[in-house]
C-alpha cells in the first residue's frame, strides 16, 4: 500500500512532480530531465528525476517532498480504517505501473480513482514551485539574452565580433546565429511593414521590417539578427529571403490597385559587395511582375560601403533599372557623404537618434535643417522615422523634411493591415475613380498619437 499509494512514481509522489514539471518548464534542463524521466518514473524509479534535478537538495522542493509522503500516508491509513480503500491479499510488485497497481491492489476501480487524486494532488503541490523556479529561470534567460544582445551590437563598432566571444554572452551570440540559420525561409522570419507619410497624411508607400520570433526567446531584436547574419555570414541569404518576402507581398498589393506605392527594404552594405547581386533583385522584380521604381533599397549604415568594381556594376545596373536607393541612417555612418558623390540616390533618411530630439534640440535641428538642404539641392526624398508627434512632424517637415515615418501614423503592420492601411490613406490621385462615398465611409482623419492608434478596427493595429 505504502509503495503504490504512497510512494506512486517514486518517493514523495513524484509521478506528480513529473506532470508539473512537463505542464510549466516549456524548455530548458528541467523539461529535458522530465522527459528523459518519464518512463521510468512510470515504472517508480525515480532516481534520475529526484537527483537530477536535483530534488532532494533544492530548497523549493523540500516541503513537499518531506510533507506529501507523511500525508498520503496518513490519508491512506484513514481510506483502509473506514474500509473506503479495499485491499486484496496479492502481492504487487513495487514496478508497477500506476493504475495498474491500483486495480490490482483493490480489485476495483476505487484504487484506480484513488491513484489519481494522489497524481492530482501531489501535482498541485508541487506546481507552485515549479511555477517560481521556472519565473526565476526565464527572467535569468531574458537578462542573459539582453546582456548578449548588448554585447552584439556594441563589438559592431570595435571590429570584433561577439561570437568570437568566450563568455555568456559569446555562447549565446552563437546559439542565436545557429538558430537564425536555420529560421532563414521559415515563418519564424518574417516581415512587418510600417507606412510612410507626406506632411498632409496621404501615405505613399511603406518600409518592410525583419521580424524574428525565435521558438525560445521570443521576438528577437532586428538590429541584433541583422547584426549577427552579418557577422555569421548569413547577410546574403536573410537579405534574398526578405527581398523575395517583400517583392511577392508587393505584388500582392498591386493585385488591390497600390502600384504607385513604394516598398522599401533594408539592405546590407555587404550584400552590395555580392557579384551578381544586382541580376538577383532584378530576376526577383521581374518573377513577381513589379517594376524598379515600385522597390527602394534602403543601404544601412552598419558597415562602410566597399568602394570597387563589384559595387559599382551593381548599383549602376540597379539604377538601370529603375530600383530606387536611399541612404538610412543618413549623417550618423561611415560615409554617407562620399556615397552621394559616387552614386545616384533617390532617398535620404534621417537618423532616428536626430529626428527624435526635433524639436527640443537646436542641435539637432540644425543637423536635420542642414540634410534637408542637401536633399533639396538634389531632388532628393528626405525622409524622417520615429515620428511620433504632431509637433515633431511640423518641425520636421518646417525643417524641410518630405516624407514622414512613426506610431504618429501607424506603428508596423502584418501585411494585410497595411494593405488595409494604405488603400485608406492613399492619395486622391492614386484612387480609382468612383462616385463620392457618403461622409461616414469618407477615410478617417490621420491619427496624430500612439493613443488615437488604438482606436482604429483591430486589422489596423497589429503592430509587428
Amino acid at each position: 500500500m505504502i509503495d503504490n499509494f504512497v510512494h506512486l512514481g517514486g518517493s514523495g509522489a513524484t509521478l506528480g512532480l513529473l506532470v508539473a514539471l512537463l505542464w510549466k518548464a516549456r524548455e530548458g534542463t528541467h523539461r529535458r530531465i522530465a522527459q528523459l524521466s518519464l518512463l521510468p518514473t512510470l515504472f517508480n524509479v525515480n532516481e534520475l528525476l529526484l537527483f537530477g534535478l536535483p530534488v532532494v537538495l533544492r530548497p523549493q522542493f523540500l516541503l513537499p517532498f518531506v510533507l506529501l509522503p507523511v500525508g498520503l500516508a496518513l490519508a491512506g491509513w484513514a481510506m483502509l480504517a473506514s474500509a473506503l480503500l479495499p485491499l486484496q491479499a496479492t502481492t504487487v510488485h513495487w514496478t508497477t505501473p500506476a493504475l495498474l497497481s491500483g486495480w490490482l491492489l483493490t480489485g476495483s476501480w476505487k484504487g484506480v480513482a484513488w491513484q489519481l487524486l494522489v497524481i492530482a494532488v501531489s501535482t498541485a503541490c508541487y506546481l507552485p514551485a515549479v511555477t517560481r523556479i521556472e519565473r526565476a529561470r526565464h527572467r535569468r534567460q531574458l537578462d542573459a539574452l539582453n546582456a548578449a544582445a548588448e554585447a552584439i551590437l556594441g563589438a559592431r563598432h570595435r571590429h570584433r565580433p561577439a561570437l568570437l566571444r568566450r563568455d555568456q554572452a559569446g555562447e549565446i551570440a552563437r546559439g542565436l546565429l545557429s538558430d537564425l540559420g536555420r529560421a532563414i525561409g521559415t515563418p519564424e522570419v518574417h516581415l512587418a511593414y510600417q507606412p510612410k507619410h507626406r506632411a498632409d497624411g496621404t501615405a505613399v508607400g511603406a518600409e518592410a521590417l525583419v521580424r524574428w520570433t525565435h521558438p525560445r526567446y521570443g521576438e528577437i531584436r532586428a538590429d541584433v539578427a541583422v547584426t549577427l547574419a552579418e557577422d555569421g555570414e548569413l547577410a546574403a541569404r536573410l537579405g534574398h529571403c526578405v527581398l523575395e518576402q517583400a517583392c511577392a507581398c508587393k505584388a500582392r498589393w498591386n493585385a488591390r490597385g497600390l502600384h504607385a506605392a513604394t516598398l522599401a527594404v533594408n539592405v546590407s552594405p555587404l550584400q552590395l559587395s555580392i557579384p551578381g547581386f544586382a541580376g538577383d533583385v532584378i530576376a526577383l522584380l521581374e518573377r513577381h511582375g513589379l517594376a524598379g521604381r515600385e522597390i527602394e533599397l534602403e543601404i544601412t549604415e552598419s558597415h562602410a560601403l566597399p568602394l570597387g568594381s563589384v559595387l559599382q556594376d551593381n548599383m549602376r545596373r540597379l539604377a538601370h533599372h529603375g530600383v530606387r536607393l536611399a541612404m538610412d541612417d543618413f549623417g550618423m555612418g561611415h560615409s554617407s557623404l562620399l556615397h552621394l558623390r559616387h552614386f545616384r540616390v533617390d532617398a535620404i533618411k534621417i537618423d532616428g537618434s536626430l529626428s527624435r530630439e526635433v524639436p527640443a534640440s537646436d542641435a539637432a535641428c540644425d543637423i536635420v535643417r542642414s540634410i534637408a538642404t542637401l536633399g533639396r539641392s538634389q531632388q532628393l526624398d528626405v525622409v524622417a522615422e520615429f515620428v511620433e508627434t504632431r509637433e515633431q512632424r511640423n518641425a520636421l517637415a518646417a525643417l524641410g523634411c518630405t516624407l514622414f515615418q512613426g506610431y504618429l501614423h501607424s506603428p508596423p503592420l502584418a501585411e494585410a493591415a497595411c494593405l488595409d492601411y494604405l488603400l485608406a490613406y492613399r492619395p486622391a490621385s492614386a484612387t480609382p475613380a468612383a462616385p463620392a462615398a457618403p461622409a461616414a465611409l469618407a477615410a478617417p482623419a490621420v491619427p496624430q498619437s500612439r493613443e488615437e492608434i488604438t482606436g482604429l478596427p483591430s486589422t489596423l493595429r497589429a503592430a509587428g
